[in-house]
């Protein structure tokens, strides 16, 4: 647990440069970051120390989920071209701020260790 708290720490940093999200390979940082907001209290004080800001996660809404699947289905090729340079971003920004060691770390072995049928069998 302490070493996602870490990686979730490292994510909210680098979540502060634009065209940063969390892709599903990420979902156990998601999940982390979900936790530490229920702990509202802590969680602002944290958020006003580090970002002098409560620091919203806001996930994706109906709409934008709407529209994500009305592009795939008008345009597999193209919807899946634009996901790969978003995701090819996102791997520039989190290599260039935090190195290499994270980029291996959360697209090569959280996939694998913490993939969503893991995940859920943590859970139980």
């Amino acid at each position: 647990a302490r070493d996602i708290l870490q990686e979730t720490l490292k994510f909210l940093y680098i979540s502060q440069v634009p065209g940063t999200f969390i892709p599903d390979d990420l979902l156990i940082i998601d999940e982390m970051w979900h936790n530490m907001i229920l702990f509202t209290p802590q969680y602002h004080a944290f958020s006003q120390q580090h970002f002098k800001k409560y620091f919203h996660h806001i996930p994706a809404g109906k709409k934008e989920k709407e529209e994500r699947k009305r592009v795939l289905d008008e345009n597999p090729e193209k919807a899946r071209a634009a996901y790969l340079e978003k995701l090819e971003n996102l791997v520039s920004i989190i290599y260039d701020h935090l190195g290499e060691d994270t980029v291996v770390k959360w697209f090569r072995e959280y996939p694998v260790k913490y993939s969503k049928d893991r995940i859920k069998a943590l859970r139980k």
